[in-house]
C-alpha cells in the first residue's frame, strides 16, 4: 500500500500505478477507495484516487506525481488542495 502512487479508473477496471509498473485489477476504483486509507489518499478527479505523500506539485489543475500528471477537476480543486496543504502541515 505504501508504493502506490495512484489509482486510475477504467470502466470496471482499475490501475492501480506503483514506481516501476501498472498493476491492472477487476475492482472498480470506488471498490479499492473503501479499502485505501482516506487519510492517505485524495480523489483530484472522479477518474483518480492519488497518494498524498506521493504528490511532487501542484500547478493549475494538475498534479505530478512522478513523472505522470493527474488532472485536478474543478469540482474537487479546493477540497484537494485543503487535504494535500493539510496533510504536509501535520507531517511538520
Amino acid at each position: 500500500m505504501n508504493d502506490i502512487l495512484f489509482v486510475e479508473a477504467m470502466e470496471n477496471y482499475a490501475a492501480i500505478h506503483v514506481p516501476d509498473r501498472k498493476i491492472i485489477t477487476h475492482l472498480t476504483l470506488k471498490m479499492l477507495q473503501e479499502h485505501l486509507p482516506a487519510t492517505s489518499f485524495v480523489q483530484p478527479h472522479k477518474s483518480y484516487l492519488v497518494a498524498i505523500d506521493k504528490i511532487n506539485s501542484i500547478e493549475g489543475n494538475t498534479l505530478y506525481v512522478g513523472a505522470f500528471q493527474i488532472p485536478v477537476s474543478k469540482y474537487q480543486k479546493e477540497e484537494t488542495l485543503q487535504r494535500i496543504l493539510h496533510n504536509r502541515f501535520l507531517k511538520r
